[in-house]
């Protein structure tokens, strides 16, 4: 008992008092006292003692049944009512708050202390038995169930705070023959070491879980960027791949990662799940002791120690028109709780690299034509092809229309800028029509349409943009890209 944390919740002072004394007396540590159901609440969650002492019948508006359903709902703290209501009535009553003992006044200091550790023994036991069904047996960490739960509750908290979350699906490469090589001790072990790696590797509220076999799940929530997963991701890679050793041996083992994204690449745990575990698969094909995000193909296992930031790898290609408008979906109905807009930008290249460029250089214009429409935008937005040289840019979260002139601006500066691939230079410009939710569509396809419309009814040059009126009949709005912005 020494140690254990009790809270008071008590309106007659003499008497609370005498309960403190005894409980001193007892060795128990008294973290205050209480006199009404809403102080109770504030002091456990800021005291956060082992159990809660609570009286029925309270100062204010709440009793110390409501106080007691609070307490345990919102900080599972066990709670044992110390009351002179022996009504079957009040018992029922107070049946609902689940607490874990329930002691008539007057009493004696003996049956005090006997209810405190039945209570806090039952309390403990619960637990256990939580525990055991939330976990791991092998590691200790959470199992699917609780990782379910950490990843719902980190959705919600990227959606409120416009936020990402990113789920790893992790496979340890060739675990299988390493454990027959041992012995399944031996592979115990390993996955031990490996659970202990992953945890060190990552944020306390971050939730590393172990799923089955050799296969984990890591949630990295609160971060706004890609590269934000893609840090924390190499940094596992290089932890996992360092040499384990164990009863005077040594193994090397080595891990694939496949990466979705939240919003981007699903709205549910089933579906981020999935897609991260079939990218896995991917990577393993492809190589193995490799890691790739969810809107790459199959081929394109990112090496940490292989990146141009100039030429656009295959790693870079851009996402399924499925997906993009599965996000500008979700970032619409986002835009409509938090009261902005949502631009698109319909980018029509002024033409066909294929048909202008013969000489064998045309998929490499292409490739950096993509890398600089994806550097001209924010992290947070997206980018599609949706016909051969046809894009569509999603920019969210923007205050006004000057943000979405702002971007277009850049695209075309960007884009028209000489490219040089084998010694020769090429230029190409580009044509960009732009349409705003919800002032010019409500729905994803009249938005796309709009903005392919501005620039079919308005173009008049190259390197231009226009905007739409709100209307499906006319456009206005023509911007010169090639002066100083």
């Amino acid at each position: 008992m020494e140690g254990i944390k009790i809270l008071i919740v008590e309106d007659e002072f003499i008497v609370a008092n005498d309960i403190r004394n005894s409980l001193h007396a007892m060795g128990y540590v008294v973290t205050g006292i209480a006199a009404s159901g809403e102080k109770a609440i504030r002091k456990a969650e800021s005291e956060k003692p082992d159990l809660v002492l609570m009286d029925i019948m309270l100062r204010g508006e709440m009793n110390g049944i409501e106080a007691a359903k609070h307490i345990h709902s919102q900080f599972n703290l066990p709670v044992v009512f110390l009351t002179a209501y022996a009504d079957p009535r009040i018992i029922e009553q107070a049946k609902a708050a689940k607490p874990f003992g329930y002691l008539i006044k007057s009493y004696e200091d003996r049956q005090l202390r006997v209810t405190i550790e039945i209570a806090l023994d039952k309390f403990r036991v619960q637990e256990e038995i939580r525990h055991l069904a939330l976990h791991d047996s092998l590691t200790d960490l959470p199992n699917r169930k609780l990782l379910y739960d950490r990843l719902t509750h980190a959705r919600f908290r990227a959606y409120r705070y416009q936020q990402i979350v990113a789920l790893l699906y992790i496979d340890l490469d060739e675990f299988g023959a390493v454990n027959k090589k041992f012995d399944q001790e031996a592979g115990d072990s390993i996955l031990k070491e490996v659970a202990s790696r992953l945890t060190e590797s990552v944020r306390k509220t971050d939730t590393v879980a172990r799923i089955g076999g050799d296969e984990f799940v890591v949630v990295i929530q609160d971060i706004r960027r890609k590269e934000d997963a893609k840090i924390v991701v190499e940094k596992i890679i290089q932890s996992v791949s360092e040499p384990i050793r164990f009863d005077d041996k040594t193994c090397v083992i080595h891990a694939s990662i496949g990466i979705s994204i939240y919003p981007y690449d699903g709205l549910d745990n089933d579906t981020l799940r999935k897609k991260a575990d079939h990218v896995m698969h991917q990577v393993k094909r492809s190589g193995k002791n490799n890691y790739s995000f969810c809107d790459f193909p199959d081929e394109c296992a990112v090496s940490p120690e292989k990146e141009d930031s100039e030429h656009l790898s295959s790693c870079d290609k851009l996402i399924t028109k499925e997906m993009f408008y599965d996000r500008l979906t979700y970032i619409r109905s986002r835009a409509y709780q938090c009261r902005n807009f949502v631009g698109l930008l319909y980018v029509e290249l002024d033409q066909r690299i294929d048909d202008t460029i013969g000489d064998g250089a045309g998929e490499s214009v292409f490739e950096k034509v993509i890398g600089r429409l994806k550097r001209s935008i924010r992290e947070t937005d997206t980018v599609v092809r949706i016909y051969e040289s046809k894009f569509v840019i999603m920019l969210q979260g923007i205050q006004n229309k000057g943000d979405a002139e702002f971007v277009a601006k850049k695209v075309i500066q960007s884009v028209s800028a000489p490219i040089s691939v084998n010694g020769k230079t090429y230029s190409i410009s580009a044509s960009i029509g732009i349409s705003i939710y919800p002032y010019d569509g409500l729905d994803n396809q009249t938005l796309v349409e709009k903005a392919d419309e501005a620039i079919r009814i308005k173009k008049s040059g190259k390197n231009n943009y226009y905007f739409c009126d709100f209307s499906a009949e006319n456009c206005f709005g023509v911007g010169d890209s090639t002066k100083d912005w």
